[in-house]
């Protein structure tokens, strides 16, 4: 039980790859279709609320929430420095992590790909090298670096479902499938102004290693990202 609790959390990541939360990127009108690229800027900060309830672990739900922010600390020949925090994490209502929050630093490129730290593993080149007219699709294999999981990386597979309206503002709808060591489908809510992620919702499935009975744990997930 010790095991599968402090393993979990890291696996709420999994819901999260192959997810580019880092932006603004830019969705502008080329052609026929278009183009989905990151636009950084220095000292911009985004901030999500990270939810997830799963099934499997343990006898009951596993209700795990958690802070995230990112930073944009330097802007240079098209790639940012990027600082992203993690904390304020509970499980069941109780915290789980205490202490000063964890802080990794990164690089980003437009298309979405991250080097440095331990956790730019789980971002991956996210967007498409070409315009992607509505309906069209792209893929992209993020390598998944969580404690516990089972396997070593994730395929992705994106469509562009269209624009649409929500409070307001355009934004640009994608829908997602996953296939690896994490499973599953959802979709995300991009702004078509300046690329930001507006929300994402995504069930999955993933399998984790448990040393203490030898036997794979299948964890059942639905995870929420909102801008906050």
């Amino acid at each position: 039980m010790e095991y599968v609790m402090k393993s979990f959390a890291p696996c709420l990541a999994l819901g999260l790859l192959a997810i580019p939360l880092l932006s603004p990127a830019q969705v502008t009108k080329q052609g026929n279709g278009y183009l989905f690229r990151m636009k950084f800027t220095k000292g911009q900060v985004m901030n999500y609320k990270l939810t997830s309830q799963s099934t499997g672990a343990t006898p009951n739900p596993i209700n795990v929430g958690m802070a995230m922010s990112m930073n944009v600390k330097k802007v240079s020949n098209g790639k940012a420095t990027v600082d992203v925090k993690m904390g304020s994490m509970t499980m069941n209502g109780q915290p789980m992590n205490s202490g000063a929050p964890m802080v990794q630093t990164m690089t980003m490129d437009t298309m979405g790909a991250a080097s440095g730290g331990n956790i730019a593993g789980s971002f991956g080149g996210n967007y498409p090298a070409k315009a992607i007219p509505v309906g069209g699709t792209w893929s992209a294999k993020v390598p998944v670096q969580a404690p516990g999981a089972m396997g070593g990386n994730m395929a992705a597979t994106y469509k562009f479902l269209g624009f649409q309206n929500v409070g307001g503002k355009q934004v640009a709808k994608v829908g997602m499938t996953m296939t690896g060591v994490s499973s599953g489908s959802g979709t995300m809510l991009i702004s078509a102004v300046d690329g930001s992620l507006i929300s994402t919702n995504v069930t999955t499935t993933t399998k984790m290693g448990n040393p203490q009975t030898g036997k794979p744990i299948v964890l059942k997930s639905t995870i929420k990202v909102s801008r906050v």
